[in-house]
């Protein structure tokens, strides 16, 4: 079974059984911290999954603020070979009595234990007390705080409490920043409320410097994009244009592109013809290739010859770089002849540094153009006398 499902599974019934322990009200009598201690240590060591799990649970439900100690004496002691799914569920109880103790007493553990265990005390203070969690993290450190800062905005989105918005709003922009704008997008959609996602993206000021609307427009395109893509495009079509869109009409394709092709085309064709409709087609269909080659390849290759599909067509090419007759076939699909003789010559040239004959013998048989062929011709010479002078080298070097 892999080790990912494993830890679903572990940390999934660990929590729902500490559902239903609190409502069924079988958990264990109160124990001391050294009862406790013995329990657990026990616990931890028995080599089935599901019995460990049903002996683990009901303890950490009767863990208090006098038997903690004991609770995670017997955790210390197997630190380092403590499963995910139990350090997630000690983690989880202990944010509820002590998250501050939690997070001081960690940092005495090996650092392979420490990111994903702070983590979930965070995730679960978040969820019961946002704005204490989010100041305890700035407490420690600008470090300690850019590591947590995911966890934080997961807990928040899922308390109810607003502000965390805002919160994001004082993050510096980058790949984290983006990553906790999905987290907040993703959690609004699985509650139903995909219209504060629209409303979020349109209230953020259009002079934001930090780029904060056009992540939040990007990540709202390709998110709601993914359950409805053509009420998606209609939100987007007052916005399309502006500079906190940019990249937004990438981002919708890829989704779009893979559910309904036909649809996603036609919309797409309907946008201006530049840069950023360029950049869309290709994203969409690189994307398209890695989760889908078959059918996009079938797809593509039953639409008609027309410059829409051009960038697509130069993904392909890239994408099938190990199959250089193929991916050449399609370079030959290409309308606009500037772009399809840039990209003959690049498509010829990666071939001729590997096998500048066989390169070579594809271009004399080819129907292109006396001129073209010319042109060609000089690519492939290139690349064969660069091939020569390196296999020279080798040769002297081996002398």
């Amino acid at each position: 079974m892999p080790k990912q499902y494993l830890r679903f599974v572990g940390v999934g019934s660990c929590l729902l059984w500490l559902i239903v322990a609190g409502c069924r009200g079988d958990t264990p009598e109160h124990f001391s911290q050294q009862a406790m201690f013995e329990e657990v240590s026990s616990a931890l060591a028995d080599r089935d999954l599901l019995s460990r799990f049903d002996r683990l649970v009901p303890l950490l439900v009767a863990t208090d603020i006098l038997n903690l100690a004991g609770v995670v004496d017997a955790y210390d002691r197997v630190i380092e070979s403590t499963g995910d799914a139990e350090l997630r569920l000690l983690m989880h109880t202990w944010s509820r009595i002590d998250p501050v103790g939690a997070l001081d007493h960690l940092q005495h553990w090996p650092p392979s234990r420490r990111a994903s265990a702070a983590s979930t005390v965070l995730v679960e203070w978040a969820r019961r007390l946002p704005r204490a969690a989010a100041v305890e993290a700035s407490r420690r450190g600008e470090r300690f705080e850019a590591q947590t800062a995911s966890a934080i905005v997961q807990g928040w989105a899922l308390s109810g409490e607003s502000g965390v918005e805002d919160w994001i709003a004082t993050r510096a922009a980058g790949p984290e920043r983006t990553r906790m704008v999905s987290v907040v997008i993703a959690e609004r959609i699985n509650s139903g409320r995909e219209e504060d996602v629209r409303s979020w993206a349109e209230s953020i000021p259009t002079r934001s410097s930090s780029g904060l609307k056009r992540d939040v427009f990007r990540r709202a395109a390709n998110q709601l994009g993914e359950i409805d893509s053509v009420q998606t495009a209609a939100w987007l079509e007052p916005h399309l244009g502006k500079a906190y869109t940019v990249g937004a009409q990438r981002e919708l394709l890829r989704k779009w592109v893979q559910r309904d092709p036909e649809a996603a085309w036609n919309w797409i064709s309907s946008r201006p013809d530049d840069e950023e409709r360029y950049s869309a087609i290709e994203a969409a269909t690189v994307t398209w290739l890695r989760h889908e080659r078959d059918a996009a390849l079938a797809w593509l290759e039953s639409a008609p010859i027309s410059s829409l599909y051009d960038p697509g067509i130069v993904a392909i090419a890239d994408e099938l770089g190990q199959q250089p007759r193929i991916a050449l076939s399609w370079v030959l699909r290409i309308s606009d002849t500037t772009l399809r003789d840039n990209t003959l010559s690049k498509t010829l040239a990666k071939w001729a540094r590997h096998e500048g004959e066989a390169a070579g013998t594809w271009l004399r048989t080819s129907s292109l153009s006396l001129e073209t062929r010319k042109a060609l011709r000089a690519v492939i010479a290139r690349y064969n006398r660069s091939a020569t002078r390196h296999n020279d080298v080798r040769v002297r070097s081996a002398e």
